[in-house]
C-alpha cells in the first residue's frame, strides 16, 4: 500500500540562487524546463504539508477531510482529487492508516490498554479498532506485546 508515510521525504528548494548561480537564458531551450524541476518540490511539499495536517490532528476523533482540507487551505474536493492522484489512496484511508500505524507503535512502547491506545489515535469504539488492526497487521492489538 502506497501511503504518505512511506514516501520519500521532501527535497528542499534553495528560495533565492546567487547571481552566480542563475542560469543564463540561452542556457534555457524553453520554459517547460522550470516546471520540470519545480513539480517534485511542489509535490514534496504538499506531502509534508498534508502529513502534519493529519500528524497534528491525529487523535482528533471528529477530523473530517473538510478539517484537512481547510488546514491545508484547498477545497474537499481538491484535497481529495490531489491526495489520491499522487497516493493511489483517499485521505480517509491515509488517516485510518496514520492511526493504526501510531497505534502499533504506541502498543510496543506504553503499557496502555488496547481501548486506551484506540481512542488516543482517533478511533470512537475499541471493537472497529481491533477489526482494522487486524486487517491492517494480520494480527490483534494484544497480540502485538506478545511477539
Amino acid at each position: 500500500v502506497n501511503t504518505l508515510w512511506n514516501m520519500p521525504e521532501p527535497v528542499t528548494v534553495p528560495e533565492r540562487l546567487e547571481e552566480s548561480e542563475k542560469p543564463e537564458e540561452t542556457e534555457r531551450i524553453d520554459s517547460t524546463d522550470d516546471t520540470d524541476e519545480t513539480e517534485p518540490a511542489a509535490v514534496s511539499i504538499f506531502i509534508t504539508r498534508f502529513k502534519e495536517a493529519v500528524e497534528a490532528r491525529l487523535a482528533d476523533s471528529d477530523i473530517s477531510v473538510e478539517d484537512l482540507a481547510a488546514d491545508m487551505n484547498l477545497s474537499r474536493v481538491q484535497l481529495y482529487r490531489k491526495v489520491k492522484n499522487l497516493t493511489g489512496s483517499s485521505p480517509v484511508e491515509l488517516l485510518r492508516t496514520a492511526r493504526l500505524n501510531r497505534a502499533y507503535q504506541l502498543l510496543l512502547t506504553t503499557d496502555k490498554s488496547v481501548s486506551e491506545v484506540a481512542y488516543d489515535v482517533g478511533f470512537t469504539a475499541p471493537s472497529y479498532f481491533t477489526k482494522g488492526f487486524k486487517e491492517e497487521f494480520g494480527m490483534l492489538p494484544g497480540d502485538v506485546r506478545q511477539n
